[in-house]
């Protein structure tokens, strides 16, 4: 044991003291040993030597010798590869110690999630870091939510049981209870992106300590729904019936506890039907059996609903993750802020910008599209120059303000098929940032280029200006006007010939790329929208609209012609900015191609081929768009990538403004593609929620035509994936036939749950090969 605390000391002292080059001097019975072997040295700091199995090493006889005597003690040393097995038993919420990239200190922190190949752990610095799991000190990983050895006395040390006056023993337990009320004491009105994932473990905490009979202190239980509608709040606006007040009564009697307790309990379990990492939760099996019902997450949804707390409909992806709660009350009062200070921030900042008011421009987008990032017009109606003004919400919302940070934190705007959740609170993006909006002043960040005959950009600009409010038009107007085949009354005669201009220049700019290796999709992108009658009982709406419409084809080529001009003017000047890059892919030949159909099979065929884009701080290509370099920049309201771009050119085009470096920039990166990843996945499976739900609502053994989109397993059991006409996603079955890609069936529908996203089909009929 004594030889075990030596050693243990000895590790501390080795991160106490300085690094010189590659050299490293220990401090060891008053003399001074160098260690030359940096990369083990990080390793040996960051390891338990007992579980992780990595023998101590330097080129010192004094450390040779400490680590024979060390693996003598210790018999247990074996090496292992990958993730050490105790960390395999790590649970969010965990308190731990870990080491950053950049020093060899150890700080303290909470895991708050776990990925592949690093961990996602909050500091007491009130920064989230991505930690690689060989960075996770064993020595002081303490306070699981799983069991552990010290659970009683932490729980004794916390709660409010505990015997006032007397002198608490285990000091250890005392100071990393310290360590951890300085996270429930973390500033929530400066980090809203704790909301999801820290209150979560907060709610943990209480629950454990709950389940072992431990009065919590009132200091933790106040931090638990911070910035977030109570139950008691949200039921208060549906008032309970008789019947449901009844089946509170019996709740709170099953639990043993508070009715919002016990609400809280089901919530967490209901949970686990979307998201299968979640633990289980005792406490909900303990309320089920009580109240007789089949203990199952199935089960807690339905006494939710039953009770009025879910609607049978219920987002429990949307619920499940960090959008779940909505704004948090700092921030929409920051945006209330921001919205008053309006007019000072338009009379401090139009003095530098350039007046484009006599330009005509027109923002082409859904009809119900409130958030109007981008328009776009011409210099002269015979003229090849084009502009696309991008509303300059960096103007109203710096990156010291607590809009920027939820905006990061969200990462993109959510398009969901029932409802729309924003990068930013709504009335800010309404009124404010959008272009042609009620308090703004039409600033934008402008993007003028010439477009050459061959497709090529030339004279490109990029300025601060003042726009006039933009025309709106919606997509199928665009598409009238552009074909010629009807006149809208709202536009002038002027109005029609720049768009039909600004569309042949579009065309002009999709030859270009094409011909720099592009690829198209040339498929029928389908979307579902489902809107609820008084009867709360949905009703589908089901949209299809090609990638071949004119009026998309103008707005994607321009917004791609101002993310090429964007970054090819950034390029020229050394400026820094997250471009967005994508590697040169092999893809199948055309006789690969040719025997697929076209259409969502042979899409899907070269999505197969093509690479993942990526962020660069360097201009690189982008070889799916064939453009040399490019930059997303034209829509900083709906992404959160957008806004740092704008961030970064309205300094440089200041010239005297702080820039953000390219460490502080891919942190921002990092932090707003997290956010967008779950967005992304929120959508997708709400989609594929709502696919379901409406072939429920038809009825089973139900014929639909439908499209073999691809094998996914050809040996048996066979696999494959199929499209149902006109539903807006990809379905697995089971078949005994070989079916080729692109072949047209008819399916049947024989089992279906959406709750728990299971279908079954069978193919009825196909046509001949």
């Amino acid at each position: 044991m004594l030889a075990e605390m030596k050693f243990v000391l000895f590790v501390e002292l080795i991160r106490c003291l300085p690094r010189v080059g590659k050299t490293r001097f220990i401090f060891k019975s008053s003399n001074l040993i160098p260690c030359r072997s940096d990369v083990v040295l990080r390793k040996f700091v960051s390891f338990d030597f007992r579980l992780a199995g990595f023998s101590p090493k330097c080129y010192s006889v004094k450390c040779s010798l400490l680590s024979r005597h060390y693996s003598e003690v210790n018999t247990s040393l074996n090496v292992r590869i990958g993730r050490p097995e105790w960390q395999r038993h790590l649970d969010s919420g965990t308190l731990l110690q870990f080491r950053k990239l950049e020093d060899d200190w150890l700080h303290w922190g909470i895991l708050l999630s776990r990925g592949e190949e690093k961990y996602r752990v909050l500091s007491t610095d009130c920064s989230i870091y991505e930690i690689p799991h060989k960075q996770i000190h064993p020595f002081n990983t303490s306070f699981s939510l799983q069991n552990d050895p010290l659970l009683e006395k932490f729980v004794a040390k916390v709660s409010n049981s505990y015997p006032e006056g007397r002198e608490f023993q285990d000091q250890r337990i005392v100071n990393k209870w310290d360590i951890l009320e300085k996270f429930f004491e973390m500033p929530r009105s400066k980090f809203p992106e704790l909301l999801s994932d820290f209150r979560e473990i907060i709610q943990r905490y209480i629950l454990l300590l709950s389940e072992r009979g431990i009065l919590v202190s009132s200091n933790i239980c106040s931090n638990v729904y911070f910035g977030k509608r109570t139950i008691s709040q949200m039921l208060e606006e549906h008032p309970l019936s008789k019947e449901q007040e009844l089946f509170r009564n019996e709740i709170a009697r099953a639990s043993g506890k508070s009715f919002e307790e016990a609400v809280t309990i089901l919530e967490r379990d209901s949970l686990r039907l979307v998201d299968k990492q979640r633990p289980e939760v005792p406490l909900a099996t303990k309320i089920l059996k009580n109240l007789g019902r089949t203990i199952s997450p199935i089960s807690s949804f339905q006494s939710l609903v039953e009770l009025g707390y879910y609607s049978y409909y219920e987002n429990l992806f949307l619920r499940a993750s960090r959008f779940s709660d909505g704004f948090h009350e700092s921030v929409l009062k920051a945006g209330d802020e921001i919205l008053h200070q309006s007019k000072d921030l338009l009379d401090n900042n139009s003095s530098d910008r350039i007046e484009l008011k006599q330009l005509p421009c027109y923002s082409i987008d859904d009809s119900e599209t409130i958030e109007i990032d981008d328009a776009v017009g011409l210099d002269r109606l015979d003229s090849d120059y084009v502009w696309v003004h991008v509303a300059d919400a960096s103007n109203y919302v710096s990156s010291d303000d607590l809009l920027f940070d939820e905006a990061l934190r969200r990462g993109s705007s959510i398009y969901l098929p029932t409802e729309k959740i924003g990068m930013f609170p709504m009335n800010v993006a309404e009124l404010l940032l959008s272009l042609g909006s009620r308090y703004g002043s039409n600033y934008a960040l402008s993007f003028g280029f010439r477009i050459l005959p061959d497709g090529k950009l030339q004279d490109i600009r990029i300025c601060k200006s003042i726009i006039k409010a933009p025309i709106r038009i919606d997509y199928p107007t665009a598409e009238s006007v552009i074909a010629g085949d009807t006149v809208d009354p709202c536009l002038m005669e002027a109005d029609i010939i720049c768009l039909q201009r600004l569309h042949k220049l579009a065309e002009r700019r999709r030859t270009y790329r094409l011909a720099n290796g592009a690829l198209e999709f040339n498929v029928n992108e389908a979307e579902v929208k489902v809107t609820f009658d008084d009867g709360e009982q949905p009703s589908f709406q089901f949209q299809s609209h090609t990638s071949e419409r004119k009026s998309s084809l103008l707005v994607k080529e321009m917004m791609l012609a101002a993310g090429e001009a964007a970054a090819l003017y950034a390029q020229q000047k050394g400026w820094i900015l997250p471009f967005r890059g994508q590697e040169k892919v092999n893809l199948p030949t055309d006789s690969e191609l040719n025997v697929i159909p076209e259409g969502v099979a042979r899409a899907n065929k070269l999505l197969k081929f093509m690479k993942p884009s990526f962020i660069s701080y360097h201009p690189t290509a982008h070889s799916s768009l064939g453009l040399s370099c490019y930059a997303q920049v034209t829509s900083p309201i709906r992404r959160a990538t957008d806004l740092l771009g704008h961030y970064q050119l309205s300094n440089y085009l200041a010239v005297d403004m702080p820039l953000m470096s390219v460490e502080e920039l891919s942190s921002h990166v990092k932090l707003a593609h997290e956010g967008a990843k779950e967005a992304k996945v929120v959508k997708k499976r709400s989609v594929k929620y709502w696919c379901l739900e409406y072939l429920r609502m038809n009825g089973l053994r139900k014929n639909y035509p439908a499209t073999v989109v691809s094998w996914i397993k050809s040996e048996e059991p066979k696999r494959l994936l199929v499209q149902i006409d006109k539903i807006p996603y990809y379905f697995m079955m089971d078949s005994d036939h070989v079916y080729y890609p692109g072949q047209q069936v008819v399916v049947k529908v024989t089992d279906i749950h959406p709750r728990m996203g299971i279908i079954r089909l069978n193919i009825v009929s196909a046509e001949s090969s």
